[in-house]
C-alpha cells in the first residue's frame, strides 16, 4: 500500500470515528475494533536482511484491542465483585484509558504464548516478539 493510499485510508477512518462519535458510545467501539484488527493484519516485519519474518501477532493484539474496548465501554468492570471494597482504584467512572493497562497485560501474556507456539525455530525472537 502506498503512502498516498494509507493517508487516505486513515483520513477516512478518522471521519467515520468522529461521526460515530456524535451517535453511540457503541458504534464508537465498533469502529475502533474494527481498526485494531487492521492493525493486527498489517504486514510482517524485516529481519536484517530484508527478508519477512514469521511474525505470530494477530491474536495478542486483537485480544489487547478487545479488552481495551470493552473495559473503556464498561469500567464497572474493574472494580470488581458485589460487596467488596475497592478503595479509590476501583472508584473508576469512565475514561479512554481505563482499560489500557489490563489490555496490555493479556496483549504480552498473548504475545508470548504465541511466540512459545511458533513452529520455525524462533528466529527473530526479539523483533517479532517486539512488533507483536
Amino acid at each position: 500500500m502506498s503512502r498516498v493510499e494509507s493517508t487516505l485510508l486513515s483520513v477516512a477512518l478518522v471521519g467515520v470515528l468522529t461521526l460515530a462519535a456524535y451517535t453511540e458510545v457503541f458504534l464508537v467501539a465498533a469502529v475502533v475494533l474494527v481498526a485494531q484488527c487492521m492493525i493486527a493484519a498489517a504486514p510482517s516485519p524485516a529481519d536484517a536482511t530484508g527478508r519477512t519474518v514469521n511474525a505470530p501477532r494477530f491474536g495478542a493484539a486483537a485480544t489487547a484491542g478487545l479488552i481495551a474496548t470493552v473495559v473503556t465501554v464498561h469500567p464497572q468492570i474493574l472494580v470488581g465483585a458485589a460487596g467488596t471494597q475497592s478503595g479509590t482504584i476501583g472508584a473508576v467512572d469512565s475514561g479512554v484509558f481505563a482499560g489500557m493497562a489490563p489490555a496490555v497485560a493479556v496483549g504480552v501474556f498473548v504475545s508470548l504464548v504465541s511466540q512459545m507456539l511458533r513452529k520455525d525455530g524462533r528466529k527473530a525472537l526479539v523483533v517479532t516478539t517486539g512488533y507483536a
